[in-house]
This record gives structure tokens, sequence and C-alpha cells, in this order.
């Protein structure tokens, strides 16, 4: 699991790696490569959503700062919705979906 907060129950994307050593008697050179590949691309996704997340948290400071009415409207947008059975879950709140 990899998470981008200090709460663990947080994920932003399941990502199982096996943590190994790989044996190169069992395993080719091609193979270690596609894993790299793999785990780049993963890594990629994990710090474009950190650097949209910091982006919102700016943004929503900027508009505190401004004295606009919601400026947590930028973090709700970028934060995926709770799970169904989380408490702040959509429909627990008495809202939409």
């Amino acid at each position: 699991m990899v998470y981008l907060s200090n709460n663990p129950t947080d994920p932003i994307e399941h990502c199982e790696v096996n943590p190994t050593i790989p044996n190169p008697e069992t395993e080719s050179v091609a193979e270690l490569r596609a894993q790299i590949r793999r785990l780049q691309s993963r890594l990629a996704a994990v710090r474009r959503a950190y650097a949209d997340l910091v982006a919102a948290c700016r943004a929503a400071l900027g508009a505190h700062a401004d004295g606009e009415a919601d400026p947590l409207v930028y973090l709700r947008d970028e934060l995926p919705e709770p799970p169904p059975e989380h408490p702040l879950h959509t429909d627990r709140r008495g809202g939409g979906a």
C-alpha cells in the first residue's frame, strides 16, 4: 500500500511489490527491466498525486487568505471519495451519489 498521509487508512494507490531479491539464475534481464518500468510508472503516478495534493493545499490556503467562502473546495475536488463504509462517505452525510 502506498500512503501519502500520516493516516495508514488513506491509501492513494495500491502497489504490490515483491520485496525479494531477484535471483539472476531464475529471472532474466528483460523481466527485471519490465519490473523496473512498472515500478517507475507507479512511482510517477504517486508523485503526480502528491504534487496535485500539494497544489490543492496551496490553493486552499490562498483562497482562505483571500477570504473566499469555501476555501476547502480545492481539497475536496482533489481528494477521492471515501469508501462506502467510511463515516465521511457522501451517502452517510446525507448527500449525493
